[in-house]
């Protein structure tokens, strides 16, 4: 259900769904969330917290991009996608942080 909230917009819906769980899907997702809603802070938080626990998750490396991407840190974004794209090529969060990255060159 929260993942249909995230993909519908109805961040804050999602938001209730997810904060009592504890799961690293459910605390990735909403990370997404609060990336996507603006909370750069809260998602830096929980995004940092995911890639100590698991610091070869693509979908948090790729995340942890976006956010540097957000925040105008084009070093550190550089260096998240091409880690990303290291650990999958093909990951479709990870292709999408390069191609916000290549948007963001021209």
């Amino acid at each position: 259900l929260a993942t249909l909230e995230v993909s519908v917009g109805e961040l804050a819906q999602a938001a209730v769904i997810l904060e009592p769980l504890t799961s690293p899907v459910a605390r990735a997702l909403l990370a997404r969330a609060r990336l996507l809603e603006g909370d750069l802070d809260a998602a830096e938080a929980l995004g940092t917290e995911l890639l100590r626990e698991r610091p070869a998750d693509v979908k948090s490396v790729a995340l942890m991009g976006h956010l540097a991407l957000r925040r105008g840190r084009l070093q550190q974004a550089s260096e998240l996608v091409r880690r990303a794209i290291a650990l999958d090529p093909f990951d479709p969060e990870a292709t999408s942080l390069l191609a916000a990255m290549e948007e963001q060159s021209n």
